[in-house]
């Protein structure tokens, strides 16, 4: 008797080949999706360290504050870029944070003083469809005479902008002020709890403030930034 010898014909091939592609195809579209999901969880963990460092650093600023803006004030910024250009960008402090920092240099004169203004703000980003959390660092000195009230002198701000988060929510960002428990000590146009005011006042003495910021794409994750100012009211001997 005679044995047929046994073998693989073309058909076999074209099947295992099939199959063999198919899987190599899966395998690849999978590691590919976890790759590219390894990417955007990175991302995201990457903006929330942005987002707390970013609370810190305003944290910070509000601690060394001498004054802040109250509510409701009106304020033009004008950013360089490395070509010295400048860019506008109209806020309003319902919405962004405004404070002067006094600069450590001597000072000229016992009746006035000279400080760095800082303002935290919310800018559009269109390409990536969300908002940005900025800071924008005065590029000159401000001066703040005894009596005169900064929210109505300066409301036009001149500096350097940064990026200091993203992926911010700005329909579910709420920004609170605290008033001074007292009224002002040496600048009497100034006025705290005592004077009945209120945080929209342009007279308002600001102690603190409490800044909830939400931010889109991590599970609409909540960063509470609260602060108040150790210097406020300033003391002028």
């Amino acid at each position: 008797m005679i044995k047929k010898e046994s073998g693989v014909n073309i058909f076999e091939v074209m099947i295992a080949t099939t199959i063999l592609t198919i899987v190599t195809i899966s395998l690849a579209e999978f590691a590919f999706n976890l790759t590219d999901a390894a990417n955007i969880h990175s991302q995201e963990i990457e903006e929330v360290m942005d987002m707390r460092n970013a609370s810190e650093r305003i944290r910070d600023k509000v601690k060394r504050a001498a004054y802040i803006y109250p509510s409701g004030v009106d304020l033009e910024l004008y950013a360089y870029n490395l070509d010295s250009e400048k860019t506008l960008y109209q806020t309003n402090t319902s919405n962004a944070i405004a404070l002067m920092v006094h600069n450590n240099q001597d000072l000229d004169s016992s009746s006035s003083y000279f400080y760095h203004i800082y303002v935290y703000f919310l800018r559009e980003n269109t390409d990536e469809n969300t908002y940005e959390l900025c800071e924008l660092a005065s590029a000159a000195d401000y001066n703040w005479s005894i009596n005169q009230n900064p929210a109505e002198y300066h409301t036009t701000i001149n500096g350097w902008v940064t990026v200091i988060a993203k992926d911010i929510d700005p329909q579910n960002t709420y920004l609170t002020y605290y008033l001074n428990p007292v009224n002002g000590k040496t600048d009497y146009s100034l006025i705290g709890e005592e004077g009945g005011v209120s945080t929209y006042d342009l007279n308002a003495l600001i102690k603190g403030i409490s800044w909830d910021i939400t931010m889109i794409k991590n599970n609409s994750l909540e960063i509470g930034i609260k602060g108040f100012a150790r210097n406020v009211p300033r003391n002028i001997e």
